[in-house]
């Protein structure tokens, strides 16, 4: 049943709005005034307690009436939705007719007169009960893709896709949306559309997938992005249906926004599987042993870094794989880790660890060489750098070196 209220505010109004009503639509132009109180008579309703005494749940929804069509009907409608406080899903338009501007007719008694009006109509009507719409959006995509099977502009289909997004909040609608900004390679709208799709159905498996895949293939993600991807990757991991490169890559998310313990439970087992590629597993073994770490499995990551090229280690990594490898007795492979990974970065436990082997085996120059290649890369002017080569009974490398520096320091200041 439709209920036509009155305009303003009165007895009869409060019982069309608030007491009978499941659902409530205003129609508003953009004037200040009419913003006012459409946002006014809103707020009245959704919070009535009259409504609430009667256990109603009234759902609001704004027409935006009497406005010329937009060009970016998409910003538009983002902005009315700023304007009235609602939600995308709950605003529609009746966009103005001209003819209609100048005398009073009806506009279904004579559609293709019409058309345009019509069409507003109609969409506003098929809007306000989904569940009658599901036709009618079938046309409208089936519309839309014979278009793009013969359009030679995928701008204007484009176009067409985002316009049908704006008037119809409809979960078929986010699918088409998503399948052709896919296509398109658009990754921002891809997204955009996935998780409006999710929104309203939020077990959705093609949109879950395609997220998925759209966050698992970017490598440069910031922590917010991070967080949203472990929602649509995390059912994908619960069904198995992610490959191996795929759950490497989930793993590393994880990790990066400090969820070892579930980096780890999806990692893990990756570390012993034969099948994979050399690199794959490395990977693995690599974000393994840094979870295991700082979940304190230490005996779980010392047995995977041993599988690891030492060139590939770092941090805490290093400094595990080289005790690791002096408590099996392997001073020399030990020295050996250590000392490659002096040639590439400067770690002062690490500096300390291969001193102590270097001393013990009588490989002292091999060492200072290997410091030798990393002041090269490490031009410092940090005095705990010469300090931690002393305390390691380096005193006259460190000289050396930080004369060096002076030198180097002196010749830029000159030029």
């Amino acid at each position: 049943m439709i209920i036509d209220s009155r305009t303003g505010i009165t007895e009869i109004a409060g019982i069309c709005t608030q007491q009978l009503p499941d659902e409530v639509v205003m129609l508003s132009p953009l004037s200040s005034e009419s913003i006012k109180v459409s946002k006014h008579i809103k707020r009245l309703i959704e919070q009535s307690a009259v409504a609430k005494a009667l256990a109603k749940s009234i759902d609001v929804k704004v027409v935006v009436s009497r406005v010329p069509k937009p060009k970016d009907l998409d910003s538009f409608k983002q902005r009315c939705c700023q304007i009235f406080e609602t939600d995308e899903t709950k605003l529609f338009f009746l966009f103005s007719c001209e003819n209609l501007e100048q005398e009073e007719f009806l506009a279904i008694a004579d559609p293709d007169s019409n058309k345009e009006l019509v069409s507003n109509y109609v969409r506003l009507f098929y809007g306000l009960n989904l569940e009658l719409s599901s036709e009618n959006i079938r046309a409208e995509i089936e519309q839309i893709g014979s278009r793009l099977l013969f359009s030679s502009s995928l701008e204007k289909s484009e176009e067409d896709i985002l316009e049908l997004v704006a008037l119809y909040p409809h979960p078929d609608i986010y699918r088409t949306a998503m399948r052709f900004f896919r296509l398109r390679e658009n990754t921002e709208k891809l997204r955009s559309f996935g998780w409006e799709l999710l929104e309203l159905l939020p077990t959705d498996q093609e949109a879950q997938q395609i997220l998925s895949e759209s966050y698992l293939s970017e490598r440069k993600l910031d922590k917010q992005d991070k967080k949203k991807a472990v929602r649509v990757i995390d059912p994908l991991c619960q069904r198995e249906e992610l490959n191996p490169e795929q759950a490497v890559r989930y793993a590393d998310i994880l990790e990066d926004i400090e969820e070892y313990s579930k980096s780890f439970d999806v990692i893990f087992p990756l570390c012993d599987d034969q099948e994979l590629n050399d690199d794959i597993q490395i990977q693995a073994k690599l974000i393994a042993a840094r979870t295991a770490l700082k979940l304190g499995h230490t005996e779980i990551a010392a047995r995977l870094i041993l599988d690891i090229p030492p060139k590939q280690l770092g941090g805490s990594l290093i400094f595990l794989a080289i005790e690791t490898l002096k408590d099996n007795g392997d001073l020399e492979g030990a020295f050996e880790s250590a000392k490659q990974f002096i040639r590439r970065d400067y770690n002062p436990t690490v500096i300390e660890q291969a001193a102590s082997l270097a001393h013990h085996l009588n490989r002292v120059k091999e060492l200072e060489d290997a410091i030798r290649s990393l002041a090269k890369l490490r031009i410092s002017k940090d005095e705990s750098f010469y300090q931690n080569l002393k305390d390691c009974g380096l005193s006259e490398l460190a000289r050396e070196l930080q004369k060096s520096s002076y030198k180097y320091s002196s010749g830029h200041n000159i030029k």
